[in-house]
């Protein structure tokens, strides 16, 4: 068969199994061809764009099969993938049972390359599973930790999270777009508390408003927070160390 038949056949099939809603099938060819030495541009990305299509009809659904797991993880170890998308998905691994995955998952903890905070937030779904285990993370600055779960706190009840996501909700009550944004910059900063050691949690509301000012280039926020702020190139300093260490983009 012609390379160019062969394409033109894979990508019919993949789009048949999604018509069909037969993710499982469609994202099994799709896995399986981006394993391959080479795979054109333009085919690599319209099997990206299924992927897409995939990821936005089972985001809200709890019904999987075995293989389902596979292709979140899949999903996750993509470079080419949104690091906010991937953010998001996380969040459908509370949907399996995990603790029958634990080895499949120890790979993606040791993964240098995966961003901290995308194993941060699935090491807290373990801790909400009730797993007691004790599990090795690999950072990207190179430093191994062993994270007892027994131990880790789950941020989402505390009193201070509480009181930071009510402070955004105040201040943007009227912006939902940014207001989403925040919270989930907010939860990155408490993310990154459950590996440093001390509890300082200060002012997390506010830098989680001023990067979403960055991101959406809102001059006025940004000046509305800098009137808050006694001491400003201290507060900029620890934003971009934040940037810094969670590779996100301005």
């Amino acid at each position: 068969m012609e390379k160019n038949n062969y394409y033109n056949h894979l990508i019919f099939k993949i789009e048949n199994f999604i018509n069909k809603k037969e993710y499982s099938k469609a994202s099994k060819l799709i896995v399986d061809e981006l394993k391959m030495p080479y795979v054109p541009l333009d085919v690599e990305a319209k099997l990206f764009d299924f992927e897409k299509i995939i990821f936005a009809n089972l985001k809200n659904n709890k019904e999987y099969n075995s293989f389902s797991i596979y292709w979140y993880l899949n999903f996750l170890n993509n470079d080419k993938i949104d690091f906010f998308e991937k953010f998001e998905i996380i969040e459908n691994f509370d949907n399996f049972n995990l603790k029958k995955y634990l080895s499949d998952f120890k790979n993606f903890f040791l993964n240098d390359k995966v961003s901290d905070l995308l194993k941060l937030k699935l090491l807290l779904i373990f801790k909400r599973q009730e797993i007691k285990e004790n599990i090795d993370i690999l950072f990207n600055d190179g430093k191994k930790e062993l994270f007892d779960l027994s131990k880790v706190t789950n941020f989402y009840f505390s009193k201070e999270f509480a009181k930071d996501s009510k402070l955004i909700e105040d201040f943007l009550f009227k912006d939902p777009v940014i207001k989403n944004f925040s919270f989930l910059i907010l939860e990155m900063f408490y993310f990154l508390k459950l590996r440093e050691k001390e509890n300082n949690k200060d002012l997390f509301y506010l830098k989680a408003l001023y990067i979403s000012a960055i991101f959406f280039k809102n001059n006025e926020l940004q000046k509305s927070i800098k009137n808050k702020i006694s001491n400003y190139d201290s507060f900029i300093s620890e934003i971009d160390i934040f940037l810094i260490k969670t590779s996100l983009k301005k």
